[in-house]
């Protein structure tokens, strides 16, 4: 995934069920950031309306935790990078 440039989904549909814990594990993430992995995205599988961005709290202090500043969004398959720090990255 880090050498073909394919960024790592975070998950949020597990916080809603069991496991109640995001997909994949966050030892996963440390490890994809370990190895120099960098684009992260956030995906929440809300198949209904009142399920979006469930687990955002949750996952958001887990990025923090680990020390995940940015992530990435996707337009016309470019990315996009969005800053947890409140600024732009570069």
């Amino acid at each position: 995934m880090i050498k073909r440039q394919m960024a790592l989904e975070l998950n949020l549909s597990g916080w809603g069920q069991l496991p109640a814990r995001p997909y994949p594990e966050p030892s996963l993430l440390s490890f994809f950031q370990e190895l120099g992995g960098e684009l992260i995205f956030i995906g929440s599988d809300a198949h209904q309306p009142e399920r979006l961005g469930a687990g955002l709290n949750p996952a958001m202090k887990l990025l923090k935790e680990l020390g995940i500043k940015k992530l990435v969004s996707f337009e016309k398959r470019r990315v996009n990078w969005v800053s947890l720090e409140g600024k732009n990255p570069s």
